[in-house]
Parts: C-alpha cells; structure tokens; sequence
C-alpha cells in the first residue's frame, strides 16, 4: 500500500517538475532572461517534499507495526492471566484435598479402661507384663490394640497419654501401682501403698511424646504390683495426637 502511494506521489511531483519546467521554458521563450536559480530552488524544495513523504510513510509503518507488536503482547499477557487463574484454582484444590485427607488420616484418639465386664483384679503376677485394658471407650484410627494391650503410633507427631491406678487391697504387702513405657523404656509411673484402714487407692500421671511412626506405647505393671477395676472405669489408659 505503501509502495503505491510513494509512486503516486512521484508521478505527482514528475508532473507538477514538468508543468514547471514547461511554464519556465515559455517564460523562456518568452523573457530570455529568466533566473535558473529560482528553477533549482523549485527543485530543491520538491525533493524535500519527497524525502518529507518517504519519512512520513515510514514512520506510519513503524507505527502500525509497533500497534501489531502491542496487540499479541497484550494477547500473550491475556493467555498468561488465564494460565495463571487456572493453576491457583488448581493448587487451591489441591491444598484442600490435602488438608481434608490430611485431618482424616491423622486423628487418632483413644480412651480405654481395664475391665469389660464386671470385677477385674490385674496382678499381681511373678514377673512383668503389659495390663491389657479391655472397654473400649473411643479408639479412633484404631491404633490401641486390646489384644495386646499396645497403643501403636500410626503417624509421626506430638501425642498426649494420661494413666489411671486403682487397687481394691486387702494387704498392706502388695503395692499398687503402673507405669507408662515407650518403645521399652520407662517413661513416667505412679504407685500407691496401702495405708490405715482406707483400702481404695488411686493414683495418676500424664506424660507428652513426641513419637515416630510405628512406635509403641502402652501400661506396664511391675512384678508384684496389682490394679484393680469394675463397672465403674477406675484404671484407665488414654491419648491421642495433639
């Protein structure tokens, strides 16, 4: 488009330079005389009029072009934007998902007391063993096992764990008396001894860890001691994941 214009124009100003030359060649004819200097300052300002033309034209296709080029940036900036919005949807999903998979696979709770059914007296015994605690109150993730009596961390993480002794004695000989271990290892205990004419006897402890996957923590009773339970829940084993 731009080539034409430029060759209309020259042909414009070829016709306006002969028209010139003409009317000077009659004036010629006419008055000998005349001044060639007029002559080559007419051709003078027709070659300026063309070099004006020529930089006005390319300045409009550097224009045009430098439209186009602000046309597809803003067309890639508009493509980046809905990238942009669909992958924050994306990880806003994702982030969901996670959180409420994440709550559900972690909570982990129980509660448990010695007896299921009636009296039952624990101890003592000979050697050491693990109480077994048999009502099962909440046991959320399952991770105690009454079998065994072995609370076993599903998840890494901070755990609460609170123990009950009670002992129904008869003998100022036996004591009574739990304690908590963790992966085999003492952690915190509780006793009572038999005193005066008072034969109920309650003792409590608590303790916070931080565990592992897959280690174990349950009530041990020492060679000797006894506890003692009934109906109403009186030697108890609880925790959960804080």
């Amino acid at each position: 488009m731009s080539v034409n214009i430029t060759m209309k124009m020259r042909v414009v100003l070829l016709l306006m330079f002969l028209g010139y030359l003409s009317v000077t060649h009659a004036q010629n004819v006419l008055q000998p005389d005349i001044n060639i200097t007029d002559l080559l300052t007419g051709l003078e300002k027709l070659k300026d009029m063309e070099t004006r033309l020529l930089a006005t034209e390319t300045m409009v296709v550097e224009l045009k072009q430098m439209n186009q080029d602000l046309l597809d940036e803003l067309q890639v900036v508009r493509s980046m934007e809905a990238r942009l919005k669909y992958t924050e949807d994306q990880v806003k999903k994702l982030q969901r998902n996670n959180s409420e998979g994440h709550t559900n696979a972690t909570r982990v709770a129980f509660s448990v007391s010695l007896s299921d059914s009636g009296v039952a007296i624990f101890g003592p015994w000979n050697d050491d063993r693990t109480v077994l605690f048999k009502r099962i109150l909440t046991n959320i993730g399952d991770a105690y096992n009454p079998n065994t009596g072995i609370f076993t961390a599903p998840v890494s993480g901070v755990y609460y764990f609170s123990f009950t002794a009670f002992a129904h004695m008869q003998s100022s000989s036996i004591l009574a008396g739990t304690a908590l271990y963790k992966n085999g290892k003492l952690v915190v205990s509780v006793h009572e001894l038999h005193q005066g004419e008072d034969n109920h006897e309650y003792a409590s402890n608590s303790a916070v860890l931080e565990l592992k996957a897959k280690d174990t923590v349950y009530i041990h009773l020492e060679e000797g001691r006894m506890v003692y339970d009934d109906y109403k829940g009186r030697t108890t084993f609880a925790g959960f994941l804080l």
